[in-house]
């Protein structure tokens, strides 16, 4: 289950009410709705997966940096990096063929970054260890 939440003035939240099914196809349910309330209420726990977040984002964000990636600091549940020496695209073509799912943009001025959304360490593990196969092959 994956729940998400913004946090921002009422205009805002107004304007994101009329536009959030057109973006997010997966609409929550009723379940969903509680056990994503209960989540961000219990403090202790929300801490919890907050500080999880942010270890792993920081350890992938290092292991990218010795893989020659240059990484844009963070605060957030992502990483965007951009290789040195191959392009977003050709690396992103890559880790799909392997079934690792990240963003690339063929948009102006981010056409060479990547969007990395932080998972568990297992699924980070399993993208880095994709990326060395790819670098070193």
């Amino acid at each position: 289950m994956r729940i998400g939440f913004a946090i921002g003035s009422e205009e805002l939240i107004a304007t994101l009410e009329t536009v959030k099914n057109s973006y997010n196809s997966y609409v929550m349910d009723s379940i969903a709705l509680e056990v994503g309330t209960a989540s961000v209420n219990d403090e202790e726990y929300f801490k919890e997966c907050v500080n999880k977040v942010i270890a792993t984002r920081e350890r992938v964000r290092d292991e990218l940096i010795a893989l020659g990636f240059d990484v844009k600091k963070s605060a957030t549940n992502f990483l965007f990096a951009t290789h040195k020496e191959y392009s977003a695209k050709e690396i992103f073509e890559y880790l799909k063929t392997k079934k690792i799912f990240i963003r690339y943009f063929n948009v102006p001025r981010i056409d060479n970054y990547l969007r990395i959304s932080i998972g568990t360490d297992e699924e980070m593990d399993k993208m880095i260890a994709a990326m060395k196969e790819f670098f070193n092959k």
